[in-house]
């Protein structure tokens, strides 16, 4: 028996724009994987994020800082998919003593695929790349 087609997990109105639930998806997500590999992360508050990071993953060596970017495009080229970067990131990155990963979390199209659930289980329909600082800066 297949799942049905997932559905939105709020009730009432959906106040956040599309980019918004893009923003706070790809938070999410890292904060899962995370929390799977046993490493704890410190958030930039929304809003607050004047270095272009949006977090860091906290390892026992140090810490490394996150740009968190999330999109439905699909513009793979080979094995690399591309997105634009705004010059301005590119500095602050470039400035950092600490590394900065820029991690691209892929979704669906339809944000009502972005997790399907079933009675024990629930699914992310979503994918990550990443890169470190030293290969954009």
């Amino acid at each position: 028996m297949s799942d049905p087609k997932p559905r939105y997990w709020s009730v009432g109105s959906r106040d956040l724009s599309p980019e918004q639930c893009k923003s706070r998806y790809s938070l999410a997500f890292m904060n899962a994987l995370c929390a799977q590999a046993g490493v704890t992360i410190g958030e930039t508050r929304q809003d607050e994020d004047v270095h272009a990071i949006d977090m860091a993953v906290n390892f026992t060596e140090a810490p490394v800082q996150v740009q968190l970017k999330c999109s439905s495009a699909k513009t793979m080229s080979g094995p690399f998919e591309r997105i634009d970067l705004e010059e301005r990131w590119i500095e602050k990155w470039a400035m950092s003593q600490l590394p900065v990963f820029l991690v691209l979390v892929v979704v669906p199209d339809d944000r009502a695929d972005w997790l399907s659930d079933n009675e024990r289980s629930t699914l992310h329909r979503a994918h990550a790349y990443w890169m470190s600082s030293p290969e954009f800066c």
